[in-house]
């Protein structure tokens, strides 16, 4: 479950910057990449790896890093965390996704979603410096490890 969780992670997070640290690194042989990445992966902190993204990004790999093996995660908190950056950028968790047109035309201003949408995707990617893990002040409440 640890690996599992920890790899959706870095999904969300390629999601989000379009690249992780230890992509793009070559050796010889692939035995020589996957020590080289693994080396990498070690070397990253969660604060480097999550600079520029909401900071409960870094709460949940720290997490998902913590478990150990064989642990049960508390799911509970793990939804908490995103539905926390959800409220934050003013998002409804609704169930209604982009992909899916039958409930996008079942609402009542089809545009005026979308264009709401749209802004919440841009506020989401220029969230204020104090809500991100670039600035070192903004974990002044003594949670975060990003020091």
């Amino acid at each position: 479950m640890r690996d599992d969780l920890e790899s959706i992670g870095y999904l969300l997070i390629y999601f989000l910057k379009g690249k992780l640290p230890w992509m793009g690194i070559e050796s010889k042989d692939r035995n020589e990449q996957l020590k080289s990445i693994c080396i990498k992966k070690i070397e990253t902190s969660s604060c480097d790896l999550c600079a520029g993204l909401p900071k409960e990004f870094v709460e949940y790999i720290d997490y998902c890093k913590d478990l150990e093996y064989g642990q049960k995660p508390d799911y509970t908190m793990l939804k908490n965390i995103f539905l926390r950056i959800l409220r934050k950028i003013k998002e409804k968790f609704d169930y209604i996704y982009d992909w899916n047109e039958d409930d996008k035309n079942s609402r009542a201003d089809k545009n005026t979603k979308e264009k709401e949408s749209a802004d919440l995707t841009a506020d989401f990617f220029h969230v204020t410096r104090a809500e991100t893990l670039s600035d070192k002040n903004a974990a002044a409440d003594g949670k975060s490890r990003c020091h």
